[in-house]
């Protein structure tokens, strides 16, 4: 075979094994001419994106019922109120002398984090399981106080002594509360929940512990707390809202009291917790078997998120 038939046979081979390359490259070119190329993967990511963007315009912002919701607050509780009063009790003891007076113990506003679950009953009622803590300072004042000389047969000295800078107690105090909570979304009541700003109303009852770090009590006390609030709930996102509220707590408050003031020499000398009433122009000197109660009001102020499942 001559030269010009094998050139003549490449050249025919070449052009049935690229026509179908051709026609390929030619409708993958638009209208001006430049190439264009389908990828599968691209055009799935395309239509997954634009399903995205559809659901993210269909949202209606709303509280809908049988959704469940897990919120976390940082808020302050005020516990600026008398947390134990006692007159004429044991404050300081020494090896030279023993000194009371009138003691009221004070606490202070806290720091106070907020756990709750809860449940959307329908688009205006719902329940919440909270639990929280807090954690402060107290302190603690003496009036009308008095001095008496540990000597047998030493007599009381009612000119005020002078107060040390550690004579009296400012030491921490802890609260912890786990509760159950109704909240009622009112503007809702007529309506299907729609919107973004929902206020609320909210109340409920509780179990509050209070542990405090003092010579005086025995352990730690507890009490039904009853608490009512009100706030306001924005809706950021289909799963998550902004969640503002205000509360207020209120409780009685029973400490036990310690058998003994302070021990001292390794506990070999036992300081008993008493009181020095004076009955009949005279000082008895006795144990204090039991405190009474306070009554304990308190706000409380928190900020957190919430998210609906």
């Amino acid at each position: 075979m001559s030269f010009k038939s094998v050139v003549a046979l490449f050249i025919m081979a070449s052009i049935l094994v690229c026509s179908p390359l051709l026609a390929q490259v030619a409708e993958s070119q638009d209208e001006s001419g430049e190439p264009t190329f389908k990828l599968l993967r691209d055009s799935a990511l395309t239509t997954s994106e634009a399903e995205a963007e559809e659901e993210r315009e269909a949202w209606v912002p709303a509280i809908e019922g049988g959704s469940v919701e897990i919120g976390f607050s940082l808020g302050l509780l005020d516990l600026k109120s008398t947390l134990l009063s006692h007159d004429q009790m044991i404050y300081k003891y020494t090896d030279e002398a023993t000194f009371w007076g009138d003691i009221e113990i004070q606490g202070d506003m806290a720091f106070n984090p907020i756990l709750r679950i809860g449940y959307n009953v329908n688009p205006w009622f719902a329940v919440e399981a909270i639990g929280s803590f807090s954690f402060s300072e107290y302190t603690t004042s003496a009036d009308n106080r008095v001095r008496r000389s540990n000597e047998v047969g030493a007599g009381p000295d009612f000119n005020e002594p002078d107060l040390g800078e550690f004579d009296l107690e400012a030491r921490s105090l802890l609260t912890a509360n786990a509760g159950v909570n109704g909240l009622l979304y009112f503007m809702n009541m007529d309506g299907n929940g729609e919107g973004r700003i929902h206020p609320f109303v909210t109340a409920g009852v509780s179990n509050i512990w209070y542990s405090m770090n003092s010579n005086f009590v025995e352990d730690a006390a507890s009490a039904l707390d009853f608490n009512i609030g009100a706030g306001l709930r924005l809706l950021a996102d289909r799963n998550v809202s902004v969640r503002l509220e205000v509360a207020y707590h209120f409780n009685t408050l029973e400490w036990t009291p310690a058998e003994y003031f302070t021990e001292r020499d390794e506990g070999t000398i036992l300081v008993p917790l008493d009181e020095f009433p004076v009955e009949e122009g005279a000082i008895n000197q006795q144990s204090i078997d039991s405190f009474e109660s306070n009554s304990i009001g308190s706000m409380s102020f928190s900020v957190g998120v919430q998210g609906s499942f």
